[in-house]
């Protein structure tokens, strides 16, 4: 997609895209760096036969698209974020260790150690599964 830069700019992404341009310049960006640039208003988007701004042209429409576009985009990047699966023994280790109490084997806030989900288990569990884990066990613990 083709786009003029309405000043000097840099914008990167993060997904390591980057993109440097200078007040007037014109460039061919993927449409993902594209819509990010002219969403923050450090671009617009250029047809390919013309080289004036959209508002000198009197051409509400192209931004009008843009906006749409960008609104569909930042939907689709929610829909990419992927939880960690549940894991029920997990959880369940959690409970056992939370209910048991051994200040050795908690943290202060009442969360158990790394070591000890280990030793119930007999397996390391990286912590975005203890994380996940832990939230869920805490709404099967009794409220103090």
């Amino acid at each position: 997609m083709r786009i003029k830069a309405r000043d000097d700019f840099y914008h990167s992404t993060l997904t390591g895209a980057a993109l440097r341009m200078d007040k007037g310049d014109i460039k061919n960006v993927s449409e993902e760096l594209a819509l990010q640039v002219i969403a923050d208003g450090k671009a617009f988007p250029m047809e390919d036969d013309a080289d004036e701004t959209p508002e000198e042209k009197g051409n509400d429409d192209v931004v009008l698209q843009t906006e749409t576009k960008t609104e569909t985009k930042t939907e689709t990047k929610t829909e990419e974020v992927d939880e960690v699966p549940l894991d029920p023994e997990i959880v369940n280790a959690m409970v056992t260790i939370a209910e048991e109490g051994d200040e050795d084997k908690l943290t202060q806030d009442g969360k158990p150690k790394a070591f000890a989900v280990k030793d119930f288990l007999g397996y390391t569990v990286d912590s975005e599964a203890r994380e996940n884990a832990w939230h869920h066990a805490q709404k099967q613990l009794p409220k103090e």
